[in-house]
């Protein structure tokens, strides 16, 4: 029995040591900065973490009543200008298409662990917190096989630095008050004097 327990402890011990952890795919929205300016420049990076890829069409949605969509640069990490590239903003969502016509060598060259696959650029609107998330995903590998990866959204919140003011009585409402609690006054000093 010692025997069988020894070859099965000695057998977990040499599996434990041969497992590998191999990392996830991903794709993430990955903001600036977390806080922002009523006004100010939003800027989030679409990045891809241990994938290489030949090609990508992501429908990414934002937050349109606090945030605007201004544009979308391209990374040089799908071969451009050996690449097709598009951007097109609807009114809550943007699509992001990249094809490479690259070879799979010279993409594998140009793809590290993690690179940045596009840049889009927003104004922030009104405060608030702004979300920023990937809808739907369709990727490619170096050859141009269907993989696919996790997708991480991300969260901007929107300060507004010039809160509006608290509010104070207008004078002519405080006017309008002191009439009405003189006449009330003059009402309860007659009545009093009739009375008594």
């Amino acid at each position: 029995m010692k025997k069988i327990i020894c070859n099965f402890l000695l057998t977990m011990a040499i599996l434990a040591g041969s497992v590998t952890v191999s990392s996830a795919s991903t794709i993430a929205l990955v903001p600036s900065s977390t806080e922002v300016n009523l006004g100010a420049a939003v800027t989030v990076d679409v990045v891809a973490q241990n994938v290489n890829l030949g090609g990508f069409d992501f429908t990414l949605g934002f937050t349109p009543l606090l945030t605007s969509f201004n544009m979308a640069d391209f990374g040089p990490y799908l071969g451009a200008p050996m690449s097709f590239q598009s951007a097109d903003a609807q009114i809550d969502t943007i699509t992001l298409d990249e094809l490479s016509f690259e070879d799979s060598t010279v993409l594998a060259a140009l793809q590290g662990n993690q690179f940045t696959l596009a840049t889009l650029h927003f104004t922030a609107l009104n405060a608030g917190a702004a979300t920023f998330d990937i809808q739907s995903s369709f990727l490619t590998d170096l050859d141009g096989n269907t993989i696919t990866a996790d997708t991480l959204g991300t969260v901007v919140q929107v300060k507004d630095n010039n809160p509006p003011p608290a509010s104070t009585p207008e004078p002519a409402t405080l006017s309008l008050a002191a009439f009405g609690a003189t006449f009330l006054a003059i009402g309860c000093y007659r009545r009093s004097a009739k009375c008594g």
